[in-house]
């Protein structure tokens, strides 16, 4: 009897063992599964571009020896080319933000002419096709054809267009999304220091030209498709701003800041 009542306590232990083993296996899967679908739901709404691994580029700017970019005088032309590279496994559609400082000032004309003074931008902002053109607005690389794709301004989301204040933001979305190692085009190549008559802005300031750029994966976008019929989709001015408001402004991302210094 004992033996017998000993074996059943044995196997009794081994049920018990087996079933708390089971019950913790359980567990084990449960959490995992949670932890996976957890994390799924986190990269399903990833929007930054730290996140993304966006990485801003300037190559000829960076190539510019220190000494020209500071001490600049006027009409003084300084490579500046900010792209945008996708390092990353996921399609992202990037944006480039860009703050420029604003003075009031009177502006001089190539031939000598004074503008009236007031509330104006500092720099002005060039393309390899108008660099040669001293005084042009700024200017972007905002084409697109079925060959190229450029950037597309998005109005709705700058600040500052009235020149009322410090600065004046531009904001762009490039056209297409990028693929792993892809590449944006430039988003302008130079900017030049403005003829403006002299200590109407102070020269001891240091001027901050600022650099921001964004990542929003490609994907469970909404309505928001990355490609038609196989190809990458040209997004319009719309669908950009609608990507750059709801995923970017209202996170209050603020990654992939790059700040340039330049002494006029």
């Amino acid at each position: 009897m004992k033996t017998t009542t000993s074996r059943k306590k044995k196997i009794t232990n081994r049920r018990l063992i087996l079933l708390a083993a089971t019950l913790l296996f359980l567990q084990i899967v449960i959490l995992m599964s949670l932890a996976f679908y957890q994390g799924f739901d986190l990269v399903s709404n990833r929007f930054s571009a730290a996140t993304l691994d966006v990485l801003l580029l300037e190559n000829q700017y960076d190539l510019t020896p220190v000494a020209e970019r500071e001490n600049i005088v006027p009409n003084k032309q300084v490579h500046k080319d900010p792209r945008v590279h996708n390092i990353e496994q996921t399609d992202a559609f990037v944006f480039l933000k860009i703050t420029v400082p604003v003075v009031r000032a009177t502006d001089v004309e190539a031939d000598g002419t004074r503008t009236v003074k007031k509330a104006q931008e500092l720099f002005r902002i060039k393309t390899e096709r108008n660099k040669d053109y001293d005084n042009r607005l700024s200017d972007f690389n905002t084409y697109v054809d079925d060959n190229y794709y450029f950037w597309v301004e998005l109005p709705e989301c700058e600040e500052g267009t009235d020149l009322s204040g410090s600065v004046r933001t531009y904001v762009f979305g490039y056209s297409v999304y990028l693929k792993k190692d892809e590449y944006t085009e430039t988003l302008f190549d130079y900017v030049q220091l403005k003829n403006i008559i002299q200590y109407e802005a102070d020269p001891n300031t240091i001027q901050n030209i600022k650099v921001q750029a964004y990542g929003i994966q490609a994907d469970h976008l909404g309505d928001i498709k990355k490609e038609i019929s196989g190809r990458k989709a040209i997004m319009t001015e719309e669908q950009l701003t609608e990507i750059f408001t709801n995923y970017i402004e209202n996170n209050n991302s603020q990654d992939g800041q790059g700040s340039d210094q330049f002494e006029p």
